[in-house]
C-alpha cells in the first residue's frame, strides 16, 4: 500500500501548456494544470456572487508559470494582482481563456458548479 502511495505521490501530474499572446508582441508564456486545493479555491471565487474587479487577474496569476511550472504570480498578492490588471484585457481574457481550456473549466462546468 504505501508502494502505491510513493508512485501516486511521485507522478508527474502537473500539464503545461505554451500559449502565444497575441496582445504580448508575440511573447510565449505557460498555463499550467491546477492542483486539487487551488482548483477548490478559484471554484469557489468564481461561484460566489459577488463585485469582483479582480477576478480576471485572479484567474490569469493562478495559472501563469514558467516553462518548468513555477508560477510566476501570486493570486493572493494585491501587488501582483495590480499588476496583471495593469495589462492589456485583451490580453488577459486570453491568457485567461486558454489557462481555463486547459483545466477543463468552461462556461458548462461552471454553471454546474453554481447549481449545486
Amino acid at each position: 500500500m504505501t508502494d502505491l502511495r510513493e508512485q501516486i505521490r511521485n507522478l508527474p501530474d502537473k500539464e503545461v501548456k505554451e500559449i502565444i499572446v497575441p496582445e504580448w508582441m508575440g511573447v510565449k508564456v505557460y498555463v499550467c494544470t491546477l492542483n486539487g486545493r487551488q482548483r477548490e479555491v478559484l471554484e469557489k471565487r468564481l461561484t460566489e456572487p459577488s463585485e469582483d474587479p479582480d477576478l480576471r487577474a485572479y484567474i490569469c496569476a493562478t495559472g501563469l508559470c514558467d516553462d518548468k511550472g513555477v508560477m510566476l504570480y501570486d493570486p493572493e498578492s494585491k501587488e501582483d494582482l495590480e499588476e496583471l490588471n495593469a495589462r492589456s484585457c485583451s490580453a488577459l481574457n486570453f491568457v485567461a481563456e486558454e489557462f481555463m481550456k486547459l483545466n477543463k473549466m468552461q462556461g458548462d462546468d461552471i454553471e454546474e458548479l453554481e447549481k449545486n
